[in-house]
């Protein structure tokens, strides 16, 4: 009997231990308001650094607000509220391509571009073109793409500007020629696939139609209704690529005051755009919204926002679960993620929804410096220069791992010394794709993606 109550004891105290150690990682998410209304774009740079931005106060004033806490705490760090009459500008894309380096478009042409994390900003107007919101779109830190148009009847429209630079100066390249002549044509949305390889989605007089180039805009492939849809349909969509080769697109159904939602579709490619299949098709109203946001972390594993809920996918996109939590019933969300999981969503009405720890009964350690600083990966064709900087003297491992985490290269270790150092990697057997280099010390390590282009 004595044996009998030891074990249950024993058994009674691991429960305890680990419902401890559950508890002081549970998380949860939080909710805050920072603005009235009007956000319109988020953007992250990791876990910790994300902004947010759009129109204060019927689109009167334009604003971006940062964290550097996981969303904790929200400061303003531009404002353009101009003077009577006031012409703020509409902000539609945000982007945080390096540490230092925050790009957003805006409408007329706008780009508001800062290059010290968001201290002091440039405006310059970089093409005199349709005044609507421009969508804008980087594929690494320095190649983008911002799609524009021409207001002049019976000449190219969708006259697409591209970056080299991280932003810094746009080019204007050639755009698809509308089929039907004298009618506007406008790109509503699109992806930067790869440097020189664009994207876009265009609503017009014969319906909706998918453009692609490969060679910034010498020649475009188009597509016109490319999936079974209802005719007439209209529509914004929604691209997201994981690499090159493999991507998504939703795209919601015309708005229906008797159903009153948006049912969705899904497709998907696996070569780059040159093709797409259709995975999903909601055709019941209020299962599922045209989703605002759309993010892969793997070719399985998906997230979308619609509606102020988060959607996930196991499946690639062939079948869709709703999260409980809500932000705010019938409010446009945005949503930019890291790793696996969200940390930061934003609602048009100005709420911010964040990933905080649930308060545990012995205060949380504070965080250990890093011995590793911020790593770059830099591309030269057959190799990769990683450069960093270390505090401390001693082994260092490095590794690289495609998107699906399987390790393509593997571990190297050097001599690390105290200060500024590189390594170089050969990369000469890998294809095109996205990778992921990783720096470790100890127990301390640093990750950062680099795409190669063949």
């Amino acid at each position: 009997m004595k044996q009998q109550h030891y074990i249950w004891g024993l058994l009674l105290c691991c429960l305890c231990a680990t419902w401890s150690e559950t508890t002081a990682q549970q998380k949860e998410w939080k909710i805050q308001k920072i603005v009235e209304r009007g956000i319109s774009c988020i953007a992250c740079f990791d876990q910790q650094r994300c902004v947010v931005g759009g129109q204060e106060v019927m689109f009167d004033d334009t604003f971006i607000y940062q964290t550097v806490d996981g969303g904790k705490t929200w400061r303003k760090i531009y404002a353009d509220t101009s003077i009577f009459p006031k012409v703020a500008l509409q902000l539609k894309n945000l982007a945080w391509i390096a540490p230092d380096v925050i790009v957003a478009s805006a409408d007329s042409s706008y780009i508001i571009r800062s290059v010290d994390g968001g201290k002091t900003w440039t405006k310059t107007r970089v093409y005199d073109g349709f005044p609507y919101a421009k969508p804008m779109y980087f594929c690494d830190s320095l190649h983008g793409v911002l799609f524009e148009t021409k207001e002049i009847p019976n000449e190219e429209f969708n006259r697409p500007m591209v970056t080299s630079d991280g932003g810094a100066t746009w080019q204007t390249i050639p755009g698809p020629k509308d089929s039907v002549e004298g009618s506007q044509t406008i790109m509503t949305c699109g992806a930067c696939i790869a440097p020189g390889k664009f994207i876009g989605f265009e609503t017009g007089a014969e319906g909706f139609a998918i453009n692609r180039t490969s060679n910034y805009g010498k020649t475009w492939d188009q597509k016109l209704n490319p999936f079974p849809l209802l005719s007439g349909l209209r529509g914004d969509g929604e691209f997201f690529f994981l690499d090159s080769l493999n991507g998504w697109f939703s795209l919601p159904e015309s708005f229906d005051k008797k159903l009153d939602g948006y049912p969705t579709l899904i497709a998907r490619t696996n070569n780059g755009g040159e093709s797409w299949a259709v995975v999903y098709q909601d055709t019941l109203p209020l299962k599922l919204f045209g989703f605002q946001s759309m993010i892969f972390t793997d070719l399985l594993h998906g997230i979308g926002t619609t509606e102020g809920r988060i959607c996930r996918t196991t499946d690639g996109g062939a079948s869709w679960s709703v999260d409980s939590f809500l932000l705010h019933k019938g409010s446009t969300t945005y949503i930019a993620m890291q790793k696996q999981e969200p940390s930061i969503i934003a609602s048009g009405v100005g709420l911010i929804a964040y990933v905080d720890e649930v308060s545990s009964a012995e205060p949380a350690p504070p965080p250990a410096r890093e011995s590793i600083g911020e790593i770059v990966v830099k591309s030269f064709g057959e190799y990769v220069e990683v450069a960093f900087s270390s505090t401390e003297v001693g082994k260092l491992e490095v590794w690289c791992d495609d998107l699906q985490g399987r390790r393509v290269i593997a571990e190297r270790t050097v001599e690390g010394r105290a200060g500024k150092q590189s390594i170089q990697i050969d990369i000469g057997g890998l294809p095109s794709g996205t990778y992921f280099i990783t720096v470790q010390q100890g127990g301390k390590r640093r990750t950062e993606g680099v795409q190669i282009t063949r």
